[in-house]
């Protein structure tokens, strides 16, 4: 068990992803919903291996030892810079809605989703819509 606060985590992840749209009200959200915490004054002392198993259920491991966050427009601007191929919001939707291997959690007004495991959905979603046309 390792103890860290939120500012910790948050310079975590952006140290592995200077791109990625976490802030410390999200991280708190997905805290106080998930993880056991305490609150010490304004800051909240996290046991940080149990938050990354619930960031990271299925504990991938690859280039990026902690998954890249992302929100449904992010992804797509993303997925537009780095392939060929052009999508939309609707297919990332569709993507979520059918694919179970995609970790994602809905916060208030928006998703955070691990863009590893859906840039792999959007990529079998467009070939499947390829081979149906």
């Amino acid at each position: 068990m390792r103890i860290t606060t939120t500012g910790n985590l948050l310079k975590l992840f952006h140290k592995y992803d200077k791109d990625t749209i976490l802030r410390k009200r999200n991280i708190r959200k997905f805290i106080v919903d998930n993880v056991k915490y305490q609150k010490c004054g304004q800051k909240f002392v996290v046991d940080s291996d149990d938050f990354m198993l619930q960031v990271n259920p299925k504990q991938i491991e690859s280039y990026y030892p902690i998954p890249r966050i992302r929100t449904i427009t992010s992804a797509v601007k993303e997925f537009n810079k780095t392939h060929t191929q052009q999508i939309n919001i609707h297919i990332i939707e569709k993507c979520l809605a059918e694919n179970k291997e995609i970790s994602y959690y809905k916060g208030a007004r928006l998703y955070l989703i691990n863009y590893d495991e859906l840039e792999k959905g959007i990529i079998k979603q467009l070939r499947k819509r390829k081979r149906n046309c």
